[in-house]
């Protein structure tokens, strides 16, 4: 089992091979995230946003870490604007994120 260190260390390589895969940065910003390097994660989300805007995943996930920022009324934008874009796959996300808009307060 790898540890965080070597999770961020990992996804730092296979993005500097592929700068342009969305899914990759996600990846390091959810990791980064979990480690409470929300700063770090939050870049790595608008990264993913700066390679493909429609990437939903990076929405939801820079809402959290915006959240995490205490930067609520972004974090609200950047969840109204995964709930517009998500297709019909993504509800396990679609219905946190609804509520979160609605009970969150700035």
């Amino acid at each position: 089992m790898i540890n965080g260190r070597q999770a961020i260390a990992r996804a730092t390589r296979i993005i500097k091979e592929t700068p342009n895969n969305a899914g990759d940065w996600v990846a390091k910003g959810r990791t980064l995230g979990e480690l409470g390097k929300h700063n770090e994660a939050l870049e790595c989300f608008q990264a993913a946003l700066e390679v493909d805007p429609t990437f939903v995943k990076a929405h939801f996930y820079k809402g959290i870490a915006l959240h995490k920022l205490k930067r609520v009324g972004e974090a609200k934008e950047s969840w109204r604007t995964f709930v517009r874009l998500a297709p019909p796959e993504e509800i396990s996300r679609i219905e946190p994120a609804r509520k979160w808009i609605t009970e969150t307060q700035e």
